[in-house]
């Protein structure tokens, strides 16, 4: 699997298995916190980091495209009907500091990508910074990697922004992918945790097609109290509900 799919795949956020809450006397949220997540709710219909996911990179008809590359570094860049992507990736040897040209990287049997990358349209505008540890491995399918980094959405709706405070991601030729992002929002406010896991068959399987397990995080506030969920679904589109389980409807 070329490394820059693998890279795919962990950026894009896997859809959220439900959960279903127990109502109970202490699931009532104060009045702000609705407002809150009422605000979330308006603003984030769709999510993922920069959009660079499987779907961008194969599936789009891109109106324009570009490609180029500079001593250690490549730019990507391209435009499409869902907004305009750009990714620099700077490539070095194992040590992650010598700078080396991205031929020679696919002679190592390891090395090190640095990507930034810039995702906007009329709605948003998302950034990733990462750092990816790649390794070959005997099945020529897929590579080792571990992706580490931090990434924002500001959602031109309601100014809100997200931010990745902490990605993470390992695919292995045993275990497959391991996902966890650490997010916040409205000012560290509020945060919520994103994790997912996807066997070695289903990570094979995706090289060819879109395929990600379903997952809900629950959103806490400041005080670690659990106020209610986020669901990020098979298609991207996200739900947001309270700590009693109902769904707020978007109203942006």
């Amino acid at each position: 699997m070329h490394p820059l799919r693998i890279v795919q795949l962990s950026l894009v956020f896997i859809a959220f298995l439900l959960i279903t809450a127990c109502a109970n006397d202490k699931n009532e949220i104060s009045a702000d916190t609705h407002a809150d997540l009422q605000k979330l709710a308006n603003s984030v219909n769709v999510f993922s980091i920069n959009e660079a996911n499987a779907s961008t990179a194969t599936g789009r008809n891109k109106s324009s495209s570009l490609a180029r590359s500079i001593d250690n570094t490549e730019q990507e860049s391209f435009s499409d009907e869902f907004g305009t992507y750009i990714a620099d990736i700077e490539y070095f040897s194992a040590d992650a500091t010598t700078p080396i040209a991205s031929e020679e990287a696919s002679t190592l049997d390891s090395y090190v990508m640095k990507i930034t990358s810039l995702f906007r349209n009329d709605q948003h505008e998302s950034n990733a910074s990462l750092s990816v540890i790649i390794e070959k491995t005997e099945n020529e399918r897929i590579l080792n990697s571990t992706l580490t980094g931090t990434g924002t959405v500001n959602y031109y709706n309601d100014s809100l922004l997200l931010t990745a405070d902490s990605i993470y991601s390992k695919v292995n030729t045993q275990d497959g992918l391991y996902l966890r992002y650490e997010m916040s929002f409205l000012d560290l406010k509020y945060s919520l945790t994103l994790e997912a896991t996807l066997g070695i068959d289903e990570l094979l399987e995706a090289e060819n097609e879109t395929i990600y397990p379903a997952i809900t995080s629950k959103i806490y506030n400041t005080d670690n109290n659990h106020v209610g969920y986020f669901i990020l679904n098979e298609d991207e589109s996200v739900v947001i509900k309270d700590k009693a389980g109902k769904i707020i409807q978007s109203t942006g």
